[in-house]
């Protein structure tokens, strides 16, 4: 997916929370436990703008987040602080560079990285706020595959990840509504990607929505089709989620 693909992702699953928001906004979200959908919003709304304070400005490092990140008063309309945020945070990528150099939570430090990160942000908690109301749309299966990406980078630079296995050990992922599957190699001396093809210590087979749910800690593994060792998958699960 490209930059526009991104920012039309972003405005997309912003007006569905909207739409919820705007009807339920006191409900309890399941996935979120503690949180109602007023604070999903304001949650996604804060978030935008900070996002938005980074591309702009082109923020270089972690010290230009401070004062970035505001929440609103618990009076502000939770609508319109999710349109709003949303509308300004897709107005500055659609004019910004995506090859340009800016702060990113992992590598590459590229602008790009923020329109990925936030369509992936805001079409997770729609699903989360959806849930307060009855059923949750499922993911695109194009922006779930790049979703499942993003995990796997955000993954490769987590020194967690040398702690899922003692020796080696392998996870295989597999999309069965779109082009995805990937071969996950942990040990002590780091963890590894193929995109392929390939018999993993466990296996997980799924629509690329919940592969993305899963690895977002969005949904347990008991819901999806998994084969071999669920203690490493367990493992590996609980280091996935952003």
């Amino acid at each position: 997916m490209d930059q526009l693909q991104y920012c039309d992702a972003i405005t997309t699953a912003a007006a569905a929370l909207a739409d919820v928001a705007r009807r339920a906004p006191d409900a309890a979200v399941p996935s979120c436990p503690g949180w109602d959908v007023r604070q999903v919003a304001f949650h996604v709304g804060s978030v935008h703008r900070m996002a938005a304070a980074v591309v702009g400005d082109a923020v270089q490092d972690a010290s230009g987040l401070a004062g970035l990140f505001v929440a609103p008063d618990p009076d502000t309309d939770p609508v319109a602080w999710v349109e709003d945020g949303a509308a300004a945070l897709v107005d500055r990528l659609r004019a910004a560079d995506p090859d340009a150099t800016v702060f990113t939570f992992w590598p590459p430090a590229r602008l790009s990285f923020w329109a990925r990160r936030m369509a992936h942000e805001t079409v997770i908690h729609r699903w989360d706020a959806q849930g307060a109301v009855g059923a949750s749309e499922p993911i695109a299966p194009e922006l779930a595959i790049s979703g499942v990406e993003e995990l796997l980078q955000k993954l490769d630079a987590d020194p967690r990840a040398r702690a899922v296995a003692p020796e080696a050990a392998t996870v295989h992922l597999h999309a069965t509504d779109a082009p995805g599957e990937w071969l996950l190699t942990f040990g002590p001396d780091g963890f590894t990607v193929e995109r392929v093809h390939g018999k993993g210590d466990v296996a997980v087979r799924a629509a690329a929505s919940d592969l993305d749910l899963l690895l977002s800690g969005r949904l347990g593994a008991d819901a999806l089709e998994t084969f071999g060792d669920r203690d490493l998958l367990d493992r590996f699960l609980a280091v996935s989620p952003i």
